[in-house]
């Protein structure tokens, strides 16, 4: 199987995880969707606030249970690549509460900033006390977690989509990025990426959300390094940063309306580049 297909063949998976863990109210993830967050033990100090006991228990396969989840999730082996593998962040069960504060999270810190909002204000606009928050999260570290975590699991599944309509020709399936980029600022980010937002926010690697961020960024350029090497094996590697300034300058550029169209016209300048 090539480096591609393999690549292909995982994220086909992560979306199928994805949808049966909807389905089954068990969420299920692969290691090569995002590496893991610290699993430190629940802080004393929210204990006593919550007044719940941390009840948390790993096993040397990595996998967890919690109180929030009733038997331990699959976590599939990652992608080898430029950045090697990687393990899924932990994650919680979404129930009809826990659904409706991350919706109402993921508007407002999109919206807002992650550090502007607050747990009584997510709270607030999700209908659901406080005490239930941290019933079903723990943390407000982890509410941003899964805010960042399912946004990219949504942006991998809409990529994927448009890598399958491409084809396998590399060249058509390189500039296929760069279209499912443009569409998705236009429909879900008006504001910019949503990684690099967090990343201006959270610039510390030992913040549980931080290997969430790189991770996807590192992912894109497992991505591209696997197109490049089907199309320049000699120069795959720099061929895919390349392609990585454009994709990820032309976000900036969106999110700072700097000028009108910047995906498209990354992807003119990527389809000159690969010629």
């Amino acid at each position: 199987m090539s480096p591609l297909h393999a690549l292909r063949m995982t994220m086909a998976t992560a979306t199928r995880a994805t949808d049966s863990g909807r389905k089954r109210h068990i969420r299920t993830v692969i290691t090569d969707a995002l590496p893991a967050p610290s699993l430190a033990p629940m802080k004393p100090e929210l204990q006593h606030r919550t007044k719940a006991r941390d009840s948390r228990m790993f096993t040397t396969q990595h996998h967890y249970t919690d109180r929030f989840t009733r038997s331990p999730p699959t976590i599939q082996t990652g992608i080898v690549g430029v950045m090697g593998t990687a393990e899924a962040p932990r994650r919680i069960t979404m129930t009809p509460a826990a659904r409706r504060v991350l919706d109402a999270a993921t508007r407002l810190f999109y919206e807002r900033g992650i550090h502007a909002v607050g747990v009584d204000l997510i709270a607030t606009e999700a209908g659901v006390t406080k005490k239930t928050l941290y019933d079903r999260f723990g943390s407000k570290e982890q509410i941003v977690v899964e805010y960042l975590a399912d946004r990219d699991e949504r942006w991998r599944a809409f990529l994927t989509e448009r890598l399958d309509a491409a084809g396998s020709d590399p060249r058509a399936r390189v500039l296929a990025v760069f279209d499912a980029t443009e569409a998705w600022a236009a429909e879900l980010s008006p504001r910019g990426c949503g990684m690099v937002n967090a990343h201006a926010e959270i610039s510390d690697p030992g913040h549980p959300a931080h290997p969430v961020i790189t991770g996807q960024k590192q992912w894109m350029l497992t991505l591209f390094t696997l197109l490049a090497t089907d199309i320049a094996p000699a120069r795959a590697g720099d061929l895919a940063r390349t392609l990585m300034l454009l994709h990820e300058g032309a976000l900036v550029a969106h999110g700072l309306g700097i000028f009108p169209d910047a995906a498209a016209s990354a992807r003119e300048q990527a389809r000159a580049l690969l010629g």
